[in-house]
């Protein structure tokens, strides 16, 4: 399990919870200059949110860099597909955010990042096991991240053979819902929560040559929305992200000239980093997000049409 990582010395200051108002102080056993300040901004609101996940912000003003520090202390989070790419980097911002990190993916993965158990998710019984298992050890799960997935071949959907197309439905889209029915009951008892699903750009404009893909990333999209309305009522917010191109190996895998595009399409001409993705997942399983429920979060580098 990654440890946790303290980067600056701070105070923790609870305002009441009936303030509902979100307080801001600068952190004094530093140095005090122009170019730099430290600031910690504490965000309330929510049911029960005394017991979630405080955040603080840290502002480097001469850079031009805003970084967010969370306390997940006490708090266990799953991560799916989290042996690599996106998954791999929220793993490693939770877990540097003090949070127990379960890792749940058919690929084998690096040990030392959080608990790692080796499940496939399109597989009832071993989702049931792996569940079983974490609340034995944990007790709780207090965040769930659904961030396994894959692309397939990069060609026309009549050329794609009916048992990949299938198998990309299943892991993508049947996994995502398989691994919510073995939690969410959990999360409904406890009435407290967190679910985030990674989607994908697709789901909003699709994408040629990846069209079971783009109906996968789709079904997450209305699968969350409609979660979210049956849970918001018990305390527990589900939210999608869903990134454009990325640079993992799921992108780069389909090759330079593919990848060439792919850039060329972003305002930013570049592709996203994996930490960018991971930096929005974490603020929506933290306690600063007190009004985001069902919602998609681009994080697309402007590509998004809408």
């Amino acid at each position: 399990m990654i440890s946790r990582h303290h980067h600056w010395q701070t105070r923790l200051i609870t305002p009441p919870i009936s303030s509902a108002i979100a307080r801001s102080v600068v952190d004094r056993s530093r140095p005090s200059t122009a170019a730099h300040r430290d600031s910690e901004i504490f965000g309330l609101g929510g049911s029960r949110s005394e017991e979630l996940f405080p955040a603080r912000v840290r502002i480097y003003d001469g850079a031009g860099r805003v970084e967010a520090v969370y306390d997940f202390s006490g708090r266990t989070a799953v991560v799916t597909g989290g042996a690599g790419g996106i998954g791999r980097a929220i793993v490693a911002r939770l877990a540097t955010a003090g949070a127990s990190v379960w890792v749940w993916d058919l690929a084998a993965g690096d040990r030392s990042e959080g608990m790692f158990l080796q499940v496939d998710l399109t597989d009832s019984e071993q989702v049931a096991t792996a569940t079983k298992r974490l609340l034995k050890d944990a007790g709780r799960i207090d965040v769930l991240v659904n961030s396994a997935g894959t692309l397939g071949s990069y060609v026309p959907f009549d050329q794609l053979a009916p048992q990949e197309w299938r198998r990309i439905i299943d892991v993508n889209l049947v996994g995502v819902l398989e691994v919510c029915s073995h939690v969410v009951p959990h999360m409904r008892a406890e009435r407290r929560g967190r679910i985030v699903n990674i989607g994908s750009l697709a789901a909003k404009q699709g994408l040629a040559n990846l069209s079971a893909y783009s109906s996968a990333s789709g079904g997450v999209v209305a699968f969350t929305k409609a979660l979210a309305q049956e849970l918001v009522g018990f305390g527990v917010f589900v939210n999608c992200v869903a990134p454009g191109p990325i640079n993992t190996t799921l992108i780069t895998d389909l090759g330079p000239d593919v990848v060439e595009s792919m850039i060329k399409s972003s305002p930013m001409n570049r592709l996203g980093s994996p930490s960018e993705v991971a930096e929005v997942v974490v603020w929506l399983c933290s306690d600063a997000c007190t009004f985001a429920t069902g919602a998609v979060f681009d994080v697309s580098g402007g590509r998004a049409a809408y």
